[in-house]
């Protein structure tokens, strides 16, 4: 059989590259959808949006507030007090507006809405007319026609691309649907399962170059670490601001707040997931390298040898203790082991039962006779038993007569 073709090193290098924008695409859906879902479980984001002053928001790239701000570079009257600048942005009501807007998006997203979201430039417009008295008596500032007119012609692109991508997800069913399924449990699923065959495409091609399939897994735990390393620390940075920051300042802390709160767990999960690929990917590489040694062959076992025939017991004719049957001697008391045997009558020396005479001190071995009973001490023993029988019984007739 013809043997496969290893792939050149550019075919790795550009699936690699693909494999790698893949990635770090489901990522980002993957972490949009989780906060989605966080966002929309609860009003806390449109809420502190509506409690938010824009008046305190610090302008990026400047250590300035809003008002500071426009009071430096767009009021010229010396009498016009920071407070009142920040009372005339306030009155615009901004964040108020936004707000609405948001809920409105969420609600498409929990499906109790189908309406998609739009903003015109005529809406913001509006909202500078409804604060142009409060501008002209706090701030001294007159928002002309020509003002109106420019605000409109640079906010019209920006937020025609917004609302067009809001009408074409918005306005058919499949668009509400495709939205709807990026915040659900679904969602989640579909993306872990793309993820996965990414992951097994990324191996399939590593092999095909002839490169090892844990670099694939450790590439993509590379992937994973990074941005998540980025996102930690400007969540940690953005939140350390937060700490310094004055309390009597209300600014847009709260928003942030609400924001910061799941991409804190975006980070830290993303990190540590991270981080079990790479060192999963350090094991299945080490134990490849390092197989276990094949277990030997189990011996086979050894015949056991046929029991030995059971020894006969006696017991010692001296001390009684069991002995095997045989033994001349006794292991307990050394009591030599035969015939019947005896003490001698003189010497007390065990000798056998039938021996006449001692050995040891030459003693005859007779059986003692039994002693002798005379005919008339039982006929006497006898008679005296009979009367004492009789007295027994004529003293209670005695007594009786009495």
């Amino acid at each position: 059989m013809k043997e496969k073709q290893t792939k050149s090193k550019g075919y790795l290098i550009l699936h690699t590259v693909l494999c790698v924008l893949g990635a770090l695409i489901l990522f980002g859906c993957m972490s949009m959808t989780f906060l989605l879902r966080h966002y929309t479980k609860s009003t806390a984001l449109t809420d502190s949006l509506r409690a938010a002053r824009l008046s305190d928001a610090d302008v990026p790239l400047s250590s300035k507030t809003l008002s500071e701000y426009i009071r430096t570079n767009f009021v010229d009257d010396e009498n016009v007090l920071p407070e009142d600048v920040a009372q005339a942005v306030d009155s615009l009501k901004l964040p108020e507006f936004f707000a609405d807007k948001l809920e409105q998006h969420f609600d498409l997203l929990r499906g109790k809405s189908d309406t998609p979201v739009q903003i015109e430039s005529s809406e913001i417009t509006a909202l500078l007319d409804n604060a142009a008295d409060q501008l002209r008596e706090s701030c001294m500032l007159i928002i002309s026609d020509s003002d109106k007119q420019t605000i409109e012609s640079e906010t019209k692109p920006v937020l025609g691309f917004i609302n067009g991508l809001s009408r074409f997800f918005g306005s058919s069913k499949a668009g509400r649907a495709l939205q709807r399924l990026g915040v659900s449990f679904w969602g989640y699923i579909l993306e872990s399962i793309l993820l996965l065959a990414l992951l097994w495409r990324w191996i399939i091609v590593r092999r095909n170059a002839g490169r090892d399939a844990e670099g694939a897994i450790r590439g993509l735990g590379f992937v994973k670490l990074i941005p998540s390393v980025i996102l930690l620390l400007l969540t940690a940075i953005g939140g350390i601001g937060a700490v310094l920051r004055d309390d009597t300042v209300v600014g847009l802390s709260a928003v942030t707040k609400i924001i910061r709160i799941p991409l804190w767990y975006i980070a830290v999960t993303g990190a540590a997931f991270a981080l079990f690929l790479i060192e999963l990917a350090a094991f299945l590489r080490h134990r490849r390298e390092n197989p276990k040694p094949a277990r030997a062959a189990a011996k086979p076992k050894k015949a056991a040898a046929p029991a030995a025939p059971a020894v006969p017991k006696v017991s010692c004719v001296s001390c009684g203790k069991e002995l095997d049957a045989g033994m001349k001697f006794c292991k307990y008391c050394g009591a030599k082991q035969g015939p019947d045997m005896k003490p001698c009558i003189s010497c007390g020396a065990e000798i056998e039962a039938k021996t006449k005479f001692c050995k040891f001190c030459g003693a005859k071995q007779e059986t003692p006779a039994a002693p002798e009973i005379r005919a008339d001490e039982i006929a006497e023993a006898v008679t005296e038993t009979i009367q004492s029988d009789a007295a027994e019984t004529d003293t209670p007739a005695a007594e009786q007569d009495k």
